[in-house]
């Protein structure tokens, strides 16, 4: 914890590199969530968001990281972040999942879990993104 915000882990991989949020406090108390990396020598890397809030949820030894970012015009884009580049949202990666909420889990292979529907049933989702083929 830090005077203007908190960190919040969320998994960890075999580099000891750490994935989760970063809440900062604004003037009237309330607080915005970033998703972030730490590395082992404890700096903090705030992952592209397009100044939106959001969260990483888990990270895989390439530093493939998903989680999600919320703009606020939807309930919420679950995306990856690859090599220091912008996020993907899943979608584009993967159809004919309509994903929404966050990417829960990544492997190191990049595959990932998530939560999304396909035909009104809604549930946890095994992704092979097209990246991989």
């Amino acid at each position: 914890e830090t005077p203007d915000g908190e960190g919040r882990p969320e998994a960890v991989n075999d580099k000891g590199e750490v994935a989760g949020a970063y809440s900062v406090y604004d003037a009237d108390g309330s607080n915005i969530r970033y998703p972030v990396v730490w590395t082992p020598d404890g700096q903090m890397y705030k992952l592209e968001s397009f100044g939106f809030p959001g969260q990483a949820m888990d990270i895989n030894d390439r530093g493939e990281v998903v989680g999600s970012i919320m703009p606020p015009t939807a309930p919420g884009v679950t995306v990856i972040w690859r090599n220091g580049q912008p996020p993907i949202p899943l979608e584009t990666l993967r159809q004919p999942v309509q994903i929404f909420g966050t990417g829960i889990h990544i492997n190191n292979a990049g595959q990932i879990i998530c939560y999304g529907s396909r035909n009104d049933q809604y549930g946890y989702f095994f992704l092979q993104p097209r990246y991989l083929r």
